[in-house]
């Protein structure tokens, strides 16, 4: 078992909250700071070092949405944090470099899979417009080192991109090691007007189509051939880089039963779905270097609190009593096959 250290999961101490947090550039230069304690205390053993997990959740749902902290909503405060959390991966990365050269490093970003909701021109725009801020706004400065043309029209009248000094583009474009995929969601897009509901329509002038079933506890659409899509985009369009799923799982309203069992078969198909469409990436030619799960165990979900359980392990949160559920038993198997069950 080797480990692999994400070295920023929104823990932001509230002392940096108040002197602007990630709406003040100095952020980038408090993760360094923070980075180069980690790293010369742990460094010696660690193999992979991710920077920062899902700068899109920090920036828009933080700061546009509002749903996880700081809970502000300020469309121009969530651009400037998208630059000053890239940023800061910069300078972690650079911290990184130069005192655990023998290691690799990386971000994850958490990408979706956008699909226009009909061939109607208004519809493919407003599906562009999603992926732009869920994905493009994301990939493009990391790995092209430019913010995507387009963005430059949509944020027109809200920011006018100052924020960005000489070197940062190259800074967060330096060479990683491996690019971090976390993978939930499948959207159809239709154009609308304004912004819709909060929680699901982040972006102006587009509406996300509610789901068919099957969807999670959460309501979010089961798509396995999403994830291979994703994987092949990415690996095609943007990088030859070594691709890691660093997050993909599902929420469930698990319970035990008398007995202290707990089933879940929908985990079980979900993880044999996912699995397989991930083997059928690398058929393709995709350098998947690694696959987690999430999750080991039942987790604090953010704004969902405790109600959402993601894990393999059943956690009772009130005697802190953990049980393996139906569905780990099941990974331990595929674990020592190296191989999905035969359908």
């Amino acid at each position: 078992i080797e480990p692999m250290i994400t070295l920023y999961h929104w823990d932001l101490p509230q002392w940096l909250q108040d002197k602007g947090g990630w709406g003040n550039r100095d952020m980038a230069e408090h993760f360094a700071d923070l980075t180069d304690a980690v790293v010369r205390r742990l460094g010696d053993r660690v193999p992979r070092w991710i920077t920062v997990n899902e700068p899109y959740c920090v920036s828009y749902i933080g700061h546009l949405e509002g749903r996880h902290a700081p809970g502000v909503q300020d469309e121009a405060t969530a651009v400037a944090t998208v630059h000053h959390s890239l940023l800061a991966h910069a300078r972690a990365l650079e911290r990184i470099r130069a005192l655990a050269p023998h290691s690799q490093a990386g971000i994850t970003l958490n990408l979706s899979d956008v699909h226009a909701g009909s061939d109607r021109a208004e519809d493919v725009a407003a599906a562009q417009r999603v992926d732009l801020v869920e994905n493009r706004m994301f990939l493009s400065p990391v790995l092209r080192g430019t913010y995507p043309d387009d963005a430059y029209d949509f944020y027109a009248g809200i920011s006018d991109f100052a924020f960005v000094q000489a070197g940062d583009m190259a800074a967060i474009s330096a060479p990683t090691d491996f690019l971090g995929i976390n993978f939930y969601e499948q959207h159809h897009v239709v154009a609308a007007d304004g912004v819709g509901d909060a929680k699901n329509d982040r972006v102006r002038g587009a509406r996300k189509l509610p789901p068919t079933e099957p969807v999670t506890a959460g309501g979010v659409a089961i798509r396995p051939a999403a994830l291979r899509a994703v994987l092949e985009r990415v690996h095609r369009e943007w990088t030859p880089l070594p691709l890691w799923i660093t997050e993909n799982g599902l929420a469930l309203h698990d319970y035990q039963t008398p007995d202290r069992a707990i089933h879940d078969p929908e985990r079980i198909a979900y993880f044999d779905g996912h699995f397989r469409a991930a083997a059928e990436a690398i058929a393709t030619g995709v350098p998947l270097a690694g696959y987690i799960v999430w999750s080991l165990m039942d987790n604090f979900e953010w704004a969902e609190g405790y109600g959402w359980r993601f894990g393999f392990v059943y956690n009772d949160y009130a005697s802190q009593t953990r049980v393996l559920k139906d569905s780990a038993h099941w990974l331990q198997a595929v674990i020592v096959a190296n191989a999905v069950p035969a359908r």
